[in-house]
């Protein structure tokens, strides 16, 4: 069995090259031309004693630091569990890929979420419900939870299923009453006591869902979160706490704010614009004038709150 322990080596002369290329840290100390020339090229750490005022031996350390540490980066994909803490300021789709990665590395990150997104399906429960925006969270907390066989894959498959786009309305209130029930393979392979705690925000939800609710392309994740925000008197932080256990998610997911808020700005030829949909330019036309001022507003049609 192979132990994990570094080694250092010192030496002043070419004839050691073999010892310094064996161990984890060379050291070149002192060194003849041909080993300075090498240490060099090799970005080994160089040392050269002096002598000072006061007859005492001085050392001054020469190195290339290399960014990231190639030895740091090593030792955290080793060992995720022990990596560094990130944090990370963010909304929408844009550290997905990122944050698969990054579990590789850390299982520290930190990332605090914008809910105001006001477009797509989660338009639809914030419309139903007068609810922060869960999408961008829960694609979050399925970027970092852990789809392997160490985790929770099938909650990790339910969590990330889409009802159909293009179903009738009565099959898909059909299909959303089975997952509810347990009855549904996908509820039926998540184990007990887990199985049950989601069909129960499932079940909560579609006793709180207004007639009509247009179910065409929901993401069964962003329902289980919605009841469970429903369920748990409107609190957001409750329940990414408890599926980020129910996923094994590596990191730390909240939101920034437990608030029904959107985003609004102030262009600069005056006109006043709310919504993150109607800002972006993905549902809408961009932008033609620059941005002067974003504010947070309560609702779409409210008075407006600055935000400095």
């Amino acid at each position: 069995m192979r132990h994990s322990l570094l080694t250092w080596g010192y030496s002043d002369s070419r004839n050691d090259l073999a010892l310094l290329e064996f161990v984890d840290h060379p050291h070149a100390v002192c060194a003849d031309p041909t080993l300075e020339a090498i240490a060099t090229q090799r970005h080994w750490p160089r040392l050269r004693w002096q002598k000072g005022s006061r007859n005492m031996a001085e050392v001054r350390v020469s190195r290339t630091a290399r960014v990231p540490d190639p030895l740091r980066v090593r030792r955290y994909h080793k060992a995720p569990e022990v990596g560094p803490r990130v944090l990370f300021f963010s909304g929408g789709t844009a550290l997905t890929g990122i944050s698969r990665t990054l579990t590789r590395y850390t299982h520290h990150s930190i990332h605090l979420v914008t809910p105001f997104d006001s477009g797509g399906s989660s338009a639809k429960l914030r419309d139903a419900f007068s609810m922060p925006a869960i999408g961008d969270l829960r694609s979050r907390l399925m970027a970092l939870a852990d789809d392997s066989v160490l985790g929770h894959p099938e909650i990790y498959r339910l969590f990330t299923h889409r009802l159909p786009a293009e179903a009738r309305p009565e099959m898909l209130q059909a299909t959303l009453r089975e997952l509810a029930a347990g009855r549904h393979p996908l509820s039926m392979a998540v184990a007990e006591p887990m199985r049950t705690l989601i069909c129960h925000q499932l079940g909560f939800l579609i006793e709180a869902m207004p007639a009509g609710f247009d179910l065409r392309g929901a993401s069964i994740g962003n329902l289980i979160i919605a009841g469970g925000y429903l369920n748990h008197h409107e609190q957001l932080d409750q329940i990414i706490f408890l599926f980020s256990k129910l996923v094994h998610v590596r990191g730390t997911v909240r939101a920034i704010i437990n608030a029904d808020c959107h985003l609004a700005v102030t262009l600069e030829d005056g006109r006043r614009i709310i919504g993150q949909h109607q800002i972006t330019g993905k549902e809408v036309a961009p932008l033609e004038s620059p941005i002067a001022r974003i504010q947070l507003v309560e609702a779409l049609r409210c008075t407006s709150t600055t935000v400095s």
